[in-house]
């Protein structure tokens, strides 16, 4: 950041970590992307980045996951006790079947 190289800042996973676009001139003003872990608790960081004009932007924690584990919780001991109920009428009628003969 003292070299005036970072061109924005994104931070993700409330703070802990950010995706910065640093420009290199050693390789022809290419951008290149780089994920950083961030100390906790550093206000001083986005002051420094309002200080130097440099863009930023704070991404909100995503939580897709608890979808899918609410689901997974649910279908397989539904899945599981069907199973065992499909088993247990199987058994049942492979039973009545062998007495009646």
């Amino acid at each position: 950041m003292d070299s005036n190289r970072v061109d924005t800042v994104d931070f993700y996973e409330g703070g802990r970590t950010a995706i910065i676009e640093v420009v290199d001139p050693e390789l022809n003003d290419r951008v290149q992307r780089v994920r950083v872990e961030l100390p906790p608790n550093s206000p001083e960081l986005v002051s420094k980045l309002k200080k130097k004009g440099i863009s930023f932007d704070a991404h909100p924690v995503r939580n897709d996951g608890a979808i899918w584990g609410l689901l997974g919780n649910l279908i397989f001991p539904i899945l599981l006790i069907t199973g065992l109920f499909f088993y247990s009428v199987a058994q049942t009628v492979c039973l009545v079947v062998l007495v009646k003969q």
